[in-house]
C-alpha cells in the first residue's frame, strides 16, 4: 500500500466519521433552540471542549505557525494570547450575565437591551466578520492539501468548504459540539506528537533555543520603537482580547451551557487550555527558522505542514493530517453556525416579527449553505488566513465591543448612544484604514466609540429612557453575583 493511500485514506475515515456525526444529530434537532445552541444542555466537559476546539482552529495552527515564523512571539500577540485572554475577561465579566438572559445570539443582547435598530446593525456586522472567519478555515484548508499532497488549492478550499457545510447543515451545535470534542483530542494528540519530534530534528532542545532568532520570545516592541509602534502593539493585545468579548461563538457555548456555572468554568477551562497548548503551533513555527530557513521567500503559512511532510513517519504523518483537518472544521463548522443562526433568528425576525419557531429553524438550516459559498468567495480573493481572522475580530471589536459592555455594566447607555457607538466605531475605523493604511485604527475607533456612547446617551435620556436588562422572556435580570470570580456563590438568579 503506497504512502498517500494511507494519508489519504485516514483523511477520508476522518471525514466520514464527521458527516455521519452531522447526520446523527440531525435526529436531535427539533426546534430552532436545538440547531443554535443544543437545547441548553452542554455539560462542563462538553461546554469546554467545544470552546476550546473553536478557538484552537486552522487559523492559529498555520496561521499563527507562519506568524511566529516571520516574527517570534511578537507576530502572534492577537491569537494565541489576546485570544486566551478574552476567554478569562469573559468568565470574569460577562457569560454569567448573558447566560442568566437565557439568548439564542448576540443580537438578541442588542434587541432587548436596546432596541430592534441594534439588533439589525448586529446582525449584519456579526454576518461579515464570521463569514470572513469561516473564509480564514477554508484557506486554511486549501493550503494543506497543497503542501501536503499536491492538490490544487482552490479545488482544497472547495471540498473542504462543502464538507463543513453537510455536517452544520445537518446537526446544528449538536453536530458542531460533539465533532469538536473528537477533533480537538485529535488536534493535541497530533501536536504532541509532532512537537519533540521537530525539535529533535534540530539537534535537541539546547540547539532548538540557540538557532532561533534573537528575541523569538520577546512579546514587547523592539528597543527604540516609536509611539506607533506601541500603538500596534497595543492592538495587537485587544483586537481578539477584548474584540471577541461580544463574539457568537464564544457567548453561544455560554448559551448553550448547562446553567451559569459551567458558562463561566469552560470559559476559564478554556483559555488554560488555549494558552497552554496554543503555544505548540508557535515553538513548531520558530523550529521551521533553522530547518526550512528559506520558506520566508515563499508562503511562511505552511511551515508547520512542510515540516510535518519532512519529519514525520507515514503513519504519524496520516494522525497529524487528521489532526489539522480537526483544527480547521472545529473552527469552521463554528464560525459557518453563527451567520445562519443570526439570518434565521435576528434578520428574519427583523423584517416578520411574528414568525414561527418552525420558520426559525429552516431559514437557519437554509442559511448554511449561502453563507459557506459567501465564505468562500471571500477566501479566493483574500488567502491570508491569520489576517482574515484579525480582521474579522477588528469588526467586531470596533462596531459591537463599546455598546455590548455598556449594556451590560453602565444603566444610562441607551438605544441612541449605543446606535452612535457603533456608527462612529466602523466609519473611524474604515477612514483611518484608508486614509493612513494602518491598522491600529481600530484602537482610536474604539476611544472614540465610547465618548460618542456616553456623551449621546446622555443628552438624550429624557427622549429615549435606558431598558434595563432583562430576559429574553422579558423577565428582570437579578444582578447580583454576575461577576465570575471562581468559587464565588451564585446569585439569586443562578440556576
Amino acid at each position: 500500500m503506497s504512502d498517500t493511500l494511507i494519508i489519504w485514506g485516514g483523511a477520508a475515515l476522518y471525514v466520514l466519521a464527521m458527516l455521519l456525526v452531522g447526520f446523527w444529530a440531525h435526529r436531535r434537532i427539533q426546534r430552532s433552540e436545538d440547531f443554535i445552541v443544543a437545547g441548553r444542555r452542554l455539560p462542563l466537559w462538553l461546554a469546554t471542549a467545544t470552546l476550546s476546539a473553536t478557538w484552537f482552529g486552522g487559523a492559529t495552527v498555520l496561521g499563527a505557525g507562519g506568524a511566529a515564523y516571520k516574527q517570534g512571539f511578537y507576530g502572534v500577540i492577537p491569537d494565541p494570547f489576546g485570544a486566551g485572554i478574552c476567554l478569562f475577561i469573559a468568565g470574569l465579566i460577562v457569560v454569567r450575565t448573558v447566560r442568566r438572559m437565557k439568548l439564542l445570539t448576540v443580537p438578541d443582547f442588542f434587541r432587548l437591551r436596546y432596541g430592534r435598530q441594534t439588533d439589525l446593525v448586529a446582525s449584519i456586522a456579526l454576518t461579515f466578520a464570521y463569514a470572513g472567519w469561516t473564509a480564514a478555515q477554508i484557506v486554511v484548508i486549501g493550503k494543506v492539501l497543497y503542501s501536503l499532497a499536491d492538490v490544487n488549492p482552490v479545488l482544497g478550499m472547495v471540498v473542504g468548504a462543502i464538507v463543513v457545510v453537510t455536517y452544520t447543515y445537518f446537526g446544528g451545535m449538536w453536530a458542531v459540539t460533539i465533532t469538536d470534542f473528537l477533533q480537538i483530542l485529535i488536534l493535541v494528540l497530533g501536536l504532541l506528537v509532532m512537537l519533540p519530534l521537530v525539535i529533535a530534528a534540530c539537534g535537541g532542545l539546547s540547539a532548538y533555543l540557540s538557532g532561533v532568532p534573537e528575541g523569538s520570545f520577546n512579546l514587547m516592541p523592539p528597543e527604540g520603537s516609536g509611539g506607533l509602534d506601541w500603538l500596534n502593539w497595543f492592538r495587537a493585545w485587544i483586537v481578539l482580547g477584548l474584540g471577541n468579548l461580544a463574539g457568537q461563538d464564544l457567548l453561544q457555548r455560554s448559551f448553550a451551557s448547562r446553567d451559569e456555572r459551567v458558562a463561566q468554568n469552560s470559559a476559564y477551562l478554556s483559555g488554560i487550555f488555549y494558552l497552554t497548548f496554543g503555544l505548540i503551533p508557535l515553538f513548531i513555527g520558530l523550529a521551521g527558522t533553522i530547518l526550512l530557513p528559506d520558506l520566508a521567500l515563499e508562503d511562511p503559512e505552511l511551515v508547520i505542514p512542510l515540516m510535518a511532510k519532512q519529519f514525520l513517519p507515514v503513519p504519524l504523518m496520516a494522525l497529524f493530517l487528521g489532526a489539522l483537518i480537526a483544527a480547521i472544521m472545529s473552527s469552521a463548522d463554528s464560525a459557518l453556525l453563527v451567520p445562519s443562526s443570526i439570518i434565521g433568528q435576528n434578520l428574519l425576525r427583523y423584517f416578520d416579527p411574528g414568525v414561527s419557531q418552525e420558520s426559525v429553524l429552516k431559514w437557519s438550516q437554509r442559511s448554511v449553505p449561502f453563507v459557506g459559498l459567501l465564505a468562500l468567495g471571500i477566501a479566493l480573493r483574500l488567502p491570508k488566513a491569520y489576517e482574515l481572522l484579525v480582521e474579522s475580530f477588528a469588526l467586531l471589536l470596533v462596531v459591537l465591543f463599546v455598546p455590548f459592555m455598556a449594556g451590560i455594566w453602565w444603566k444610562r447607555a441607551n438605544l441612541p448612544g449605543a446606535l452612535a457607538a457603533m456608527g462612529v466605531g466602523f466609519l473611524t475605523y474604515v477612514i483611518l484604514k484608508i486614509v493612513t493604511g494602518n491598522d491600529a485604527g481600530d484602537v482610536v475607533a474604539v476611544v472614540l466609540a465610547a465618548i460618542a456612547l456616553v456623551t449621546v446617551s446622555l443628552r438624550t435620556a429624557d427622549r429615549h429612557p435606558p431598558r434595563p436588562l432583562t430576559d429574553i422572556e422579558g423577565r428582570p435580570i437579578n444582578l447580583k453575583g454576575r461577576m465570575g470570580i471562581p468559587g464565588a456563590p451564585m446569585g439569586a438568579s443562578g440556576e
